[in-house]
């Protein structure tokens, strides 16, 4: 009924509402009793072998209907009915092609709209890990989380990068489509444009680079206290100039400022309890 509208311009009854094998039969009669009334014999053709899926009268039907509403009006000369089928079918394949060019733009921007929600949900998933500034004030444990990051760096993030430049390269050809078609910009779902999408970005690379700049920070400290501990893993306690001499300042003053007085035997003025405070820094009663 709808293929009868289209072709010939004229509004049909309603069909009625249903599935059943006996509501299709009528909304089938229907469409016949219009084409009787357009003065078309069909021979051999019924609502029940339309309903049942006999494609030979189908197609047969379907033939009679273009021919009467849309080649019978087409006068170029003398035609037989293929000819006028084919001049017919020209107009047809345009629409098929402005079709396809449809197809084909949607399926752009739904790979668009998945691509951008996946990338902007990993840098949300990946943000916080960056953020963090959490370690067991150890060497080991620092270096694992450098290795950590560079692994990050090494296998997480190129397929990201990649991903981010088919998006941006999707959404520049669809955009590119659209403008040659005539057809309005394509504008993404809020939150998820390129302006969005290259914002997020921006947000990632600084906290990466925060993020590095810790890890390089707390492995030259947490060095620098290795060291002091094995060169004075002897001794008992230490004196500030000796900090201050092994350390950066403001490293020597941290020390400094939360080692207490060594109150031990053979201790001289102004003399710092080493050993309880490495005991607490590191957890080892050996230093």
């Amino acid at each position: 009924m709808l293929l009868l509208e289209v072709i010939s311009g004229e509004t049909l009854p309603k069909p009625d509402r249903g599935k059943m094998r006996f509501h299709k039969i009528a909304n089938v009669n229907k469409a016949l009793d219009f084409i009787a009334s357009k003065g078309v014999r069909l021979v051999s053709i019924g609502a029940e072998e339309i309903v049942d899926g006999n494609l030979k009268m189908t197609l047969g039907m379907i033939w009679t209907i273009i021919l009467r509403f849309a080649i019978q009006d087409i006068s170029v000369e003398e035609m037989t009915a293929k000819e006028g089928l084919l001049l017919w079918c020209q107009p047809a394949n345009r629409i098929c092609k402005v079709l396809k060019v449809n197809q084909e733009n949607e399926r752009l921007m739904e790979e668009y709209e998945r691509l951008a929600s996946d990338l902007l949900e990993w840098i949300r998933r990946t943000m916080p890990w960056l953020n963090s500034r959490q370690a067991d004030n150890s060497l080991a444990g620092v270096q694992k989380k450098l290795e950590e990051y560079r692994t990050y760096r090494r296998k997480h993030k190129p397929p990201r990068v990649e991903q981010k430049a088919k998006l941006e390269t999707n959404f520049n050809t669809l955009q590119t489509k659209l403008r040659l078609s005539n057809r309005p910009a394509y504008l993404p779902t809020e939150g998820k444009t390129v302006g969005d999408i290259s914002n997020a970005w921006k947000g990632l690379e600084l906290a990466e680079k925060a993020f590095e700049d810790w890890l390089l920070a707390e492995t030259m400290r947490l060095e620098r206290l290795e060291h002091l501990a094995q060169k004075f893993k002897h001794k008992p306690f230490i004196l500030p100039d000796e900090l201050r001499r092994e350390l950066p300042p403001d490293q020597a003053e941290y020390c400094i400022s939360r080692m207490p007085p060594y109150k031990g035997p053979n201790g001289i003025p102004g003399a710092l309890d080493y050993m309880s405070f490495s005991t607490a820094l590191y957890g080892e009663t050996d230093l």
